[in-house]
């Protein structure tokens, strides 16, 4: 499965908005930073290439559970990875320029249960910045891919290929097979690292990517337009890199795939109708499921089973394919801007982040650091244990990406250029044990 951003309480645009603090709060902020690394216990040496092992280590003041392991990839990744374009205001006559942001062109997948990918994007011969709707030709790029084993946090072996589209990265995988997509370019690899297939998707004119949204089991991927504005949609099998249907449809809301159906957010990001979560099939039009909120964000567990997420009320609603509501998952709170909920491959597990923001200054109007604290999971179906799992372990702070293995039994973390892996299994039984 993987993982691509989703808004929960702001606009897509908005994420590119950064705000300065003051002076005197950053020498606050640094004063609190090294007092704390003075007093904390040295259990997580932050060093390039160093693995650390935290079974038997003690959680930092205030508790939480430890990662298996945690790895600083930066020695790994030859160059700095590079970070997604986005829009900024109408400077002099041109309306828009682009600019490089802090949210990383990168990817994080397990291809099967033993093995976890992480995936960057870099610059070669410190090129110019390569725009959104060009292809960069004379700014080469290379896809990085870093193989790791999801019990030790060794690296099992690397992997690297040129692309001239900063729109690259790992869209889908199992069994240990996985396709990666670098621009219109689709390849299919297996477990060894063999090239089995590649195809290309139809380019567009205007220069538009496709944005890959892969089915929870990995076997299925829809393409839809990066921009709201396109209407062209392809479904991909991925096992054979087949493209099995083109046809034009209208996305205004989230959207998610199951190996089947397709499941969006009808009038989502519009606020002159009433919004409603739909499903369809390849062969069939859109069906009504339930009504929702514009905020509402849905997410296939498995093929006969969605959850839908409403910010507002921080709760889940599970419904069965046919449109009958089956449950609701209540207390969710200081849910993140960067993801919404994460399911692993075979349904039975549902992760929820949950952040939080500190030094926020509403009469400044300063928004703080956005940390990861704690991640909520649930069990599917709902009759079994949940819990709340706070993260212990060095902060994880800004833009992050997670995934589940297949078998639900680990939990990964991407921030930045340092991957960590929880054991999901065995917190969730010693949670439900107090």
């Amino acid at each position: 499965m993987v993982l691509f951003m989703t808004t929960l309480s702001v606009h897509t645009s908005a994420r590119f908005r950064y705000r300065i603090s003051t002076l005197s709060t950053s020498l606050n902020i640094l004063l609190l930073m090294l007092v704390g690394a003075m007093l904390a216990p040295m259990s997580f040496p932050i060093e390039s290439g160093v693995i650390t092992n935290g079974v038997e280590v003690t959680a930092r003041s205030g508790g939480g559970i430890n990662p298996l392991w945690r790895v600083d990839l930066r020695t790994i990744v030859p160059d700095r990875p590079l970070g997604e374009v986005g829009n900024y205001a109408r400077v002099g006559s041109q309306r828009y320029v682009e600019r490089e942001t802090r949210i990383p062109v990168s990817a994080l997948v397990f291809t099967d249960d033993g093995t976890l990918v992480a995936t960057f994007i870099t610059r070669e011969n410190g090129g110019g910045l390569s725009m959104r709707n060009s292809p960069s030709q004379g700014f080469p790029m290379r896809l990085h891919a870093i193989f790791l084993d999801a019990t030790l946090g060794t690296v099992l072996q690397t992997a690297h290929w040129p692309t001239d589209s900063r729109w690259s990265r790992l869209i889908a995988a199992h069994d240990g097979m996985f396709v990666t997509q670098r621009g219109d370019l689709l390849t299919l690899y297996d477990s060894k690292l063999n090239s089995i297939k590649s195809i290309r998707l139809p380019a567009f004119s205007s220069g538009e990517n496709w944005k890959a949204i892969s089915s929870v089991s990995g076997r299925n991927i829809l393409f839809i337009p990066h921009a709201m504005e396109g209407d062209s949609w392809l479904w991909v099998r991925m096992d054979d890199l087949k493209l099995l249907r083109h046809w034009q449809d209208k996305r205004d809301g989230w959207v998610s795939v199951s190996d089947d159906r397709i499941a969006m957010v009808k009038c989502g990001w519009q606020f002159d109708c009433n919004p409603e979560v739909e499903t369809r099939s390849l062969d069939s039009g859109w069906t009504h499921v339930a009504s929702a909120t514009h905020r509402a964000v849905p997410r296939f567990l498995s093929s006969d089973t969605i959850a839908v997420l409403d910010a507002p009320t921080g709760s889940i609603s599970i419904f069965s394919g046919n449109g009958k509501q089956i449950d609701t998952l209540t207390g969710l709170k200081q849910l993140c801007w960067w993801e919404t909920m994460v399911p692993s491959s075979n349904g039975r597990y549902l992760a929820v982040p949950n952040c939080k923001t500190k030094g926020k200054m509403t009469a400044f109007d300063i928004s703080g650091k956005v940390l990861l604290e704690a991640v909520s999971v649930f069990t599917i179906p709902p009759e079994g244990p949940s819990s709340l799992l706070k993260l212990g372990g060095p902060k994880i702070e800004g833009f992050t990406q997670m995934a589940i293995s297949p078998d639900g039994f680990k939990l990964a973390i991407l921030n930045n250029e340092y991957v960590e892996v929880f054991d999901l299994h065995s917190s969730m039984v010693a949670t439900a044990r107090h």
